[in-house]
């Protein structure tokens, strides 16, 4: 009998850590690769103020450069904000309304998006991944 409720019990523990596992929400990330044949920057420019999102490279500034070269080892960049995905309501929204811009900038490319339906608009067509947890901008 004893036997018996000890395999019934680490039968229940395990069941219970692995529904916990799946209903874990994946980490919302912002990935940038660079698949350019030269060096490539994205600049990222944050309206004054506090926002929901801001990444905290450099605290003393509104502004975050992420500059890329084209070799494997420093070809991208990512940052993870937290737990959720960027569909959840008010998610994407909170990061267009920390950003006044977005600019890429290779040697063939030179793009701004300074608007913010263009910001949106952007981002969103760069979700990615099961849960569209990811934005990827890859430049090529």
């Amino acid at each position: 009998m004893k036997r018996f409720l000890s395999k019934k019990w680490t039968s229940l523990v395990l069941v219970s850590l692995g529904l916990l596992t799946l209903s874990c929400d994946p980490a919302q990330s912002i990935l940038i690769k660079n698949a350019t044949s030269s060096n490539a920057t994205v600049t990222f420019i944050f309206s004054p103020g506090e926002h929901m999102y801001k990444f905290k490279e450099d605290p003393f500034s509104d502004t975050l450069v992420v500059e890329l070269a084209n070799t494997p080892e420093n070809s991208f960049w990512q940052i993870d904000f937290g737990i959720g995905t960027w569909e959840v309501q008010g998610s994407l929204d909170s990061l267009v309304a920390a950003l006044e811009s977005i600019r890429i900038q290779s040697l063939n490319f030179n793009e701004t998006f300074d608007e913010k339906q263009d910001i949106r608009n952007y981002l969103e067509d760069k979700l990615v991944g099961r849960f569209k947890e990811t934005i990827e901008i890859k430049l090529e």
